[in-house]
């Protein structure tokens, strides 16, 4: 989960940069697979996560990144975090439409700063949600 989510936000880091790679710059469609790459790897590893801390002890993975999830991550430490992206994207979202209004409500152009938004706000709301599905799943085992 985690390198597909990191494999997504690389593309729409580079995307949304307008980064040229050997002469092809990504554009919207690209962006578009980022986004769909990034959320599909961090619901892989809320999946792994969830997994873990709901499966029989002794069968339980012991590597250092799920230890380090499963022990540190919190629901206040997630919850935070998701709030914090949810929060950054629904500004820089609130941003497009400030300008979209500015603008005299004309078109509204599919952009990669448009699903930059909505892939933060996305994100942000399925951290703090699955903080608490974790939470749950601890006090349950």
């Amino acid at each position: 989960g985690a390198v597909l989510s990191m494999f997504g936000a690389l593309i729409m880091l580079i995307a949304f940069a307008g980064v040229s790679l050997s002469g092809v710059t990504l554009g919207v469609n690209s962006m578009i697979a980022g986004s769909l790459l990034t959320i599909l790897g961090i619901q892989v590893g809320s999946f792994g996560v969830f997994s873990t801390i709901a499966s029989d002890p002794i069968q339980r993975p012991n590597d250092l990144i799920t230890n380090r999830i499963t022990d540190d991550l919190t629901l206040e430490r997630g919850a935070t975090a998701g709030i914090v992206v949810f929060a950054g994207g629904a500004a820089y979202a609130s941003l497009l439409v400030a300008e979209w209004v500015a603008t005299g409500f004309g078109g509204v152009p599919f952009t990669e700063a448009s699903i930059l938004a909505f892939t933060a706000i996305v994100l942000g709301a399925q951290m703090v949600f699955s903080s608490f599905f974790m939470s749950a799943l601890a006090e349950n085992v």
